[in-house]
């Protein structure tokens, strides 16, 4: 089976996953579902795959799953669930962060096998990319909710719902990738042409998910959940 079949694959589970945690548990579901994206997110992100002959990193898809999450609190609960939301992702980003490094200050026995493992998971050997991850995440999410609502001012109607959900996704996926390379870059740790590249290949995949994502917020806004 090829990468691409995979990524598809991947982008409908992913996408069909937010439905049904919606659907099972409403916006419990959806909180629920936007902390375990983070924690997968964050883990995945440090396999790199070959796409369409382009190198890229997991994680993108399922930070696609959290806008679409967050897009669909604000359509159907408002600015404030919303917000909820990101602030739920990011401490959720934080606390594991900071409960997987006391997984690797624990000296392991001599029959273990699994600390060379969790090290090249877990470590933060690289912090700058911890801290351009964290920040750009905050940023770009409180942007996407911010943009959805003044989208959502101007153009009420169902009908413009693909606008609001790609219309703020696009933005603040831009601001995300921009604001972590331009981090990573100030470091040193990338040229200033690395980081072109990478940004444009990070940007192109990010733009292929939110479009993706566009008959996924529509099913969402006709769910009834059921609230279990």
């Amino acid at each position: 089976m090829t990468n691409e079949l995979i990524a598809l694959m991947f982008i409908i589970v992913n996408f069909s996953l937010v439905v049904l945690s919606y659907k099972l548990f409403g916006r419990k579901g959806l909180y629920a579902y936007i902390a375990m994206s983070v924690i997968a997110a964050n883990i995945q992100v440090a396999k790199t795959i070959t796409i369409f002959g382009i190198t890229a990193t997991l994680g993108n898809t399922m930070f696609s799953g959290i806008f679409l999450a967050t897009d669909l609190l604000s359509e159907k609960y408002g600015k404030k669930a919303a917000m909820t939301a990101v602030f739920i992702g990011f401490f959720m980003q934080l606390s594991f962060l900071v409960v997987t490094q006391f997984s690797l200050w624990f000296a392991p026995d001599a029959s273990d096998w699994a600390q060379p493992h969790m090290e090249g998971l877990f470590s933060l050997a690289l912090p700058v990319f911890t801290i351009a991850g964290l920040s750009s995440f905050i940023v770009s999410q409180n942007v996407d909710v911010f943009i959805f609502h003044i989208i959502k001012a101007k153009f009420p109607e169902d009908k413009w719902l693909w606008l609001r959900n790609n219309g703020s996704t696009l933005i603040s996926q831009f601001i995300d990738t921009l604001l972590f390379t331009a981090i990573v870059v100030a470091f040193g740790l990338w040229t200033v042409g690395d980081s072109i590249e990478i940004f444009i290949v990070t940007y192109l995949f990010k733009v292929i998910l939110s479009i993706s994502d566009t008959p996924f917020v529509y099913l969402l806004k006709k769910v009834n959940p059921l609230d279990l």
